[in-house]
């Protein structure tokens, strides 16, 4: 169990020149990287930071948001990434909580967390594109701490790490704790189903305030890969980076698939050659999303499914599976996949007692690579584990005979509409198949008779016009009479909070406060 700054270290002198990262300043190698780490974890104590104090850092995709979690590997310290969409008084409220000693931001995070010294901030703002009123340059603050050797304190597994912010949807923000060892056992699982090694490129294009962004950036750099940070996604860019063979493999969600794909049938290619390997996360890909993205890439697909509060994926469906998907098996391509090495996964009653196979129950985990607890939070950490020691996912599932895991939802979102259960996701799959639909989200609404009935918000693809009686006979087609949405509502774009997840409240408040379509 090595601790992140001693294995970048190492890499730095095996392969002292070979690319480490590569984002819109330039590329620096192992040696390069590892200073700048270094120096990172010098002007931290040089500031003033202790073990268990946290920094923040707010910035779109570059070096030193990554290079930020090895220094305080070296230190002692917990790196607390935060999201770049988030207004400033959403970024208040997570800087009462973390109550960071520094922050480090680009030029865009400055402009917010300066406006966040009216909610009471006070710590110390390092630019990291230069000084501002009050902001001391990057290159100012490392040279401050020149004197001073990098530190290389022995880190114990169980120290807190790295902290992520949950979206705050059902309540306040809860800063999610990792610790070295969670963050170390999380690498060494990724690593062992996403092998790369020197000279292979992995590009990170989601943002690095997610985990899965953080992860496979750490698992692929300290593999000894080429890490690739533009700062943020472009399909066209991604295609081209494709094309030209700089990378080996990445990880996004299906929806950037979909585009990178449309973009390369725009430009009339039929056949993209480089990327050996796509993972995806956050929803399963469609059977047809799949087989264009195979013909068009040839490559290998990995799934992933995790929480942050897993340190990343607990899951995976690997490459075989998929191939298996194709070849007959089309309901594999709606599971998650299975555990990752060292994880346990089970599947728990309300009760608590565990389910049989193929019975439809809570998703719970155990494992190396799990969160230690949500910082500040002693009730909801309490909550959020069984009293025998398996971790709550919240999402609601099964499991059939070879361990392969199926998501049903979040059971907090579960419809509940005369008595029967009724999953969103289940029915957004089918809406989702409609010709006319671009995306769909279900919901709850309040119903006199039934408690709660069945609702729907679509989006249209560009040209497409809503029928509804031609959708509801779609749907009836495929769902159970009691699953069937009783409300439509057409929307230019469906509510999403600053990660990107839909806001299922919003939309049933706007459906109760309109007249139903």
């Amino acid at each position: 169990m090595i601790p992140l700054h001693r294995r970048l270290g190492w890499l730095a002198q095996t392969y002292p020149d070979c690319p480490a990262i590569s984002d819109a300043a330039g590329t620096v190698g192992f040696a390069q990287a590892a200073a700048l780490a270094g120096r990172m974890a010098a002007a931290l104590q040089r500031a003033g930071l202790v073990a268990g104090d946290r920094f923040v850092v707010l910035t779109a995709n570059r070096r030193e948001s990554l290079l930020a979690t090895v220094a305080a590997s070296a230190t002692g310290t917990v790196c607390t990434q935060l999201n770049t969409r988030l207004a400033p008084a959403e970024l208040a409220e997570i800087l009462a909580d973390a109550a960071p000693r520094l922050a480090l931001a680009d030029a865009e995070g400055v402009v917010k967390l300066l406006e966040c010294r009216r909610d009471g901030f006070a710590a110390p703002v390092v630019g990291l594109d230069g000084a501002a009123t009050g902001v001391v340059a990057f290159e100012a603050w490392l040279a401050q701490a020149a004197d001073l050797p990098a530190p290389d304190r022995d880190a114990q597994m169980a120290e807190p790490l790295f902290q992520l912010y949950t979206s705050g949807t059902t309540g306040r923000p809860s800063g999610i704790v990792l610790s070295q060892g969670a963050w170390v056992a999380q690498t060494e699982q990724f690593r062992l189903t996403q092998p790369y090694g020197p000279g292979d490129g992995v590009l990170v294009v989601t943002p690095l305030f997610h985990i899965a962004a953080t992860i496979t950036g750490f698992a692929g750099l300290l593999s000894g890969a080429h890490i690739v940070l533009p700062p943020r996604f472009d399909a066209a860019q991604t295609l081209d980076t494709f094309i030209s063979g700089a990378v080996a493999g990445t990880m996004m969600v299906p929806a950037m698939i979909d585009l990178i794909v449309d973009e390369a049938e725009q430009r009339g290619l039929t056949s993209v050659q480089g990327v050996r390997r796509i993972c995806y996360g956050a929803s399963p890909i469609s059977e047809g999303l799949l087989r264009r993205a195979l013909d068009m890439f040839g490559c290998d697909f990995i799934q992933g499914y995790g929480l942050t509060e897993t340190a990343g994926v607990t899951t995976m469906l690997m490459p075989e599976d998929h191939r298996k998907a194709l070849a007959g098996r089309p309901e594999l391509l709606r599971s998650a996949g299975r555990s990752v090495a060292g994880g346990q996964l089970r599947i728990a009653r309300e009760d608590g007692s565990e389910a049989e196979l193929g019975e439809l129950g809570e998703i719970q985990i155990r494992g190396p690579h799990l969160f230690s607890g949500y910082f500040n939070n002693a009730e909801r950490t309490s909550r959020a584990w069984t009293p025998d020691g398996w971790f709550r996912s919240g999402d609601a599932g099964t499991c059939d005979a070879e361990g392969y895991v199926y998501i049903l939802d979040r059971i907090k979102d579960l419809i509940i509409t005369g008595g029967e259960n009724v999953f969103p996701q289940e029915v957004e799959r089918v809406l989702a198949r409609h010709p006319a639909v671009a995306e769909a989200s279900v919901f709850g609404v309040a119903d006199a008779r039934w408690g709660e009935s069945v609702a729907a918000a679509l989006v249209l693809k560009r040209g497409a016009v809503f029928d509804e009686a031609e959708m509801r006979a779609f749907a009836e087609a495929r769902l159970a009479r009691f699953k069937l949405p009783r409300h439509y509502r057409v929307l230019e774009a469906l509510p999403r909070n600053a990660t990107g997840k839909v806001l299922r409240k919003s939309l049933s408040d706007m459906l109760r406060h309109s007249a139903v379509t």
